[in-house]
Order: structure tokens, then C-alpha cells, then sequence
């Protein structure tokens, strides 16, 4: 007696990728205030924020639709957002993998610029001292 095997259908990558990034957004509508605990490491060791820090705040003012908030959280993710259309294009062209450096590299040196900037204008806390939580 024989029997068929099947395998399972699998999701494709695109999919899948689609799926993280609503259940993402869903789960950053659902949090309440932007007063909350600190998960940054770097901010609970030097009381300063990193270069990322301000990106949830702002993902989340972003999916309410309250663009000045979120530039004012941390403009890099306004800026990262309006990158999407330009990546999709690319990504639907089949030219991703050839630009995909370069991107990533431009990408680092704006966050970074963008959070020197910040300290310097003292629009958020500079790192102080070593302060270890134990």
C-alpha cells in the first residue's frame, strides 16, 4: 500500500514578512502611554538615550497618524518609513541585492548623524556616567 506524501504548504517569504510587520504595528497601537519601562540597555546603564531610542515612540505616533509627534520622538523613523516605497520598488525590480549595502551603510551614518545632532541640541539626555543596576 502506498500512500502520498504531502508537504506542507509553506508561507512565502514576502508573506511572512507582511504578517511580523501588522502584528508589529498592532502591538504598538495597543500600548498605552509612551510613559513605561525602560528596555534600552544603554539607557538604563548611562541614563542617555542611544541612537535608536525614540524609535517606538515615534512607530507608534506614526500608526496614529501624528507625524510631528513622531518627528519629534525620533525623526530617523519618519525618514526610515518614507524610505519603504523606494525600497519596494528596488525590491520589485530584482536590484535589492546590488543596493542593499549601500542602503544599510547610508542608513547608519544618517541614525548616527541624526542622534549626534540630537545630543548636541540637547533634545535628548547625553550619557552620563557608567550607572550599573546591580
Amino acid at each position: 500500500m502506498t500512500t502520498a506524501f504531502q508537504q506542507p504548504t509553506r508561507w512565502s517569504p514576502a508573506a511572512t514578512r507582511i504578517g511580523m510587520v501588522a502584528a508589529a504595528a498592532l502591538a504598538l497601537v495597543a500600548l498605552g502611554d509612551d510613559d513605561g519601562v525602560i528596555l534600552c540597555p544603554f539607557r538604563r546603564c548611562t541614563g542617555g538615550y542611544c541612537p535608536l531610542c525614540g524609535g517606538t515612540r515615534a512607530g507608534r505616533r506614526l500608526l496614529r497618524l501624528d507625524l510631528a509627534g513622531a518627528w519629534a520622538a525620533h525623526p530617523f523613523v519618519v525618514l526610515l518609513v518614507a524610505q519603504v516605497p523606494v525600497v519596494a520598488a528596488v525590491a520589485w525590480f530584482g536590484q535589492w541585492r546590488h543596493q542593499s549595502n549601500r542602503f544599510l551603510l547610508l542608513n547608519g551614518v544618517v541614525a548616527t548623524t541624526i542622534w549626534i545632532l540630537r545630543l548636541f541640541n540637547e533634545q535628548i539626555p547625553a550619557p552620563s556616567t557608567l550607572q550599573l543596576p546591580f
